[in-house]
């Protein structure tokens, strides 16, 4: 295929050889072509030639494997001749040069490595290096194999298995097998890493320069290793620790036998992101435990976790790690609960929060826990009743709030914004809840829960239906004074006000208009009900009405004769928590009497 402007042949689709044709040349009975390839040092190669039998027949040659190794990695000319059967000289095609690239060779490997690791302990004698058996390993020719890695003193180090060894006919069969002697894997650095390399030839090419690599394998050599312990903290009752009694930090001991100063001790307390608690690594001791010092922020930001904690021991000949101390750490204890400024009594529980009481935005307050961190991350949130529906209704005060200087200082305050509090039913509890990460930067689902404050809120009755969402009555409900479905329809007036228009279908149009039953009411607080009425047309009758509360009238009978906005207002003393309100109509006929109505209003004065 062609790629970047030029041809191009995989060897991963050639493995076991390919066609070269002529897909564009006009062929005629008799036609004789014959193939080639050619290219730097190499040909041309006669591919083949064939006698073309029939008109418009295919000339095509097979490509074999080994001719195509011969120019991996590099261009490979093709092209080809023909001579017609009229015996005139034979004509020779434009060359096409392709592209040939390398396949992809395997990685060697060692039988003794176990995970990529020399443990010279765990067998005897020589290893034995190998190379599975390779595509194209029947066109190779030579073949190198080596090791290089670092010498205990730091300098390089490298040692021929193969060199310029021809690949046997076993060799392309079933891969290659070479010992390396043990002698030479000891020179190696303990502990460090060294890599395998082998490259092969193909085609007649027996220079290391024209070889192609295989994918280098590293390793590792490894020693006999210590028997290590887990480590113990001095204030744990074995893997249980109080985060308590953590929070002035603890003390991990790290004893074994074989300490020595000359090994070099790292402990890792590792954190929820997976990183260790950064320690400055201690040399070992003949005289005793190592002690390592875990400041109180270890603690805090992981309790209520499992905390595994493990020591690594770096010796001249290995790096080898403890099994983990699995420490649990409790949750904390001891915290303080949530409380809302204006709220009264003041940090109680069942207090009431009045919007009466004041003005603007109300605050929350949490006092400085024990373990609060620069850094932590909360979560502050109200859950009330929305007035709108009576479905639970949550207001974020703050969501992934990182504490800050001045929270370390004088402890946590949020507004609580008074157009969120608006939105809660008046008379309805209200919860306030707060949770903290004890991590820095931590998550939610992390995060500790502080005990909740509940209140009960109030604030000034309203109810407004102002009609602006298509056939939403807010609760409304008809009365016979509409029982035409074609009465009391959505209308928008040009200025894009919506209100609804009673064109009095029902010939029987006094009574009740509309009614709802209003929750919510405190007894004895006084209230204001008015509706907006605005006659439609000069035709007829004018409008007239009255409002109600418990069927006892709270305004006059009031005409409306005039095509303006005018209100009808009464007021009214709540005698229990619901009442029954309704408008109603003292016009009967339907001649006439076509009106507009808009915002009933109820609310506390």
């Amino acid at each position: 295929p062609e790629y970047n402007g030029e041809w191009c042949l995989n060897p991963e689709l050639t493995k076991q050889g390919g066609n070269v044709d002529t897909p564009a040349l006009e062929t005629y009975a008799g036609d004789h072509v014959c193939f080639y390839a050619s290219g730097a040092g190499y040909g041309p190669e006669p591919l083949g030639c064939v006698t073309i039998e029939n008109d418009g027949d295919l000339a095509s040659v097979k490509l074999s494997p080994c001719i195509i190794a011969c120019f991996f990695n590099k261009p490979m000319t093709l092209d080809y001749t023909v001579k017609t059967p009229n015996g005139e000289a034979s004509q020779r095609s434009p060359e096409q040069v392709v592209s040939v690239l390398v396949p992809q060779f395997p990685h060697s490997g060692i039988e003794e490595a176990t995970d990529g690791k020399v443990d010279l302990r765990t067998f005897a004698g020589d290893a034995m290096a190998t190379v599975p058996v390779w595509d194209y390993a029947e066109c190779s020719n030579t073949c190198w194999m080596w090791i290089t890695g670092t010498r205990e003193d730091g300098s390089a180090y490298r040692f021929d298995i193969l060199t310029n060894a021809a690949v046997t006919d076993d060799w392309k069969t079933h891969g290659v097998d070479a010992s390396i002697p043990r002698a030479e894997l000891q020179k190696l650095a303990d502990c460090s890493s060294f890599e395998l390399h082998f490259s092969a030839t193909f085609c007649d090419a027996d220079d290391l320069a024209e070889a192609h690599a295989f994918p280098a394998q590293a390793f590792e050599i490894e020693q006999e290793a210590l028997v290590l312990p887990a480590p113990e903290v001095v204030e744990a009752v074995g893997s249980d620790l109080t985060a308590w009694n953590g929070r002035n930090g603890v003390q991990v001991k790290v004893d074994y036998v074989g300490n020595n100063p000359k090994h070099s001790i790292s402990l890792c307390w590792k954190k929820a992101d997976g990183t260790c608690w950064p320690l400055a690594s201690k040399p070992g001791s003949t005289a005793g435990a190592v002690i390592f010092e875990l400041p109180a922020e270890a603690v805090i930001e992981s309790m209520g976790k499992t905390v595994p904690i493990t020591y690594t021991v770096n010796t001249a000949c290995k790096v080898q790690t403890s099994p983990p101390l699995n420490l649990k750490i409790s949750k904390p204890v001891r915290l303080p609960t949530p409380a809302v400024r204006e709220a009264t009594p003041y940090a109680t529980q069942g207090g009431v929060l009045d919007l009466r009481a004041f003005a603007g935005d109300a605050h929350i307050t949490v006092e400085k826990w024990w373990f609060i961190l620069l850094g932590q991350v909360g979560w502050l949130k109200c859950t009330g009743t929305a007035d709108a529906n009576g479905s639970p209704y949550t207001i974020n005060v703050a969501i992934a709030a990182p504490i800050t200087s001045s929270d370390l200082s004088g402890g946590l305050e949020k507004l609580l914004p008074r157009a969120e509090l608006e939105k809660l039913r008046n008379l309805t509890p209200l919860v306030v809840e707060y949770m903290a990460t004890p991590d820095v930067g931590g998550v939610q689902s992390n995060a500790i829960t502080f005990p909740v404050l509940n209140l009960k809120f109030t604030k000034p009755f309203r109810d407004l239906s102002d009609f602006t969402a298509n056939g939403d009555l807010n609760g409304w409900q008809r009365g016979p004074a509409a029982a035409d479905p074609r009465d009391l329809v959505h209308h928008r007036e040009e200025d894009g006000n919506g209100c609804l228009f009673n064109y009095t279908y029902s010939e029987t149009s006094n009574g009740v208009l509309l009614s709802k039953a209003i929750h919510g009411f405190e007894v004895g607080r006084k209230y204001s009900f008015s509706i907006a009425v605005k006659r439609f047309n000069l035709a007829g009758a004018a409008p007239r009405f009255s409002l109600n509360v418990n069927s006892v009238p709270v305004t006059a009978q009031t005409d409306f004769p005039n095509m303006v906005w005018a209100a009808l207002t009464g007021t009214f003393t709540a005698t229990s928590a619901s009442m029954s309100l309704n408008i109603y109509s003292h016009v009967y006929t339907g001649i006439g009497n076509d009106y507009l109505l808009d915002k009933i209003y109820v609310r506390e004065v």
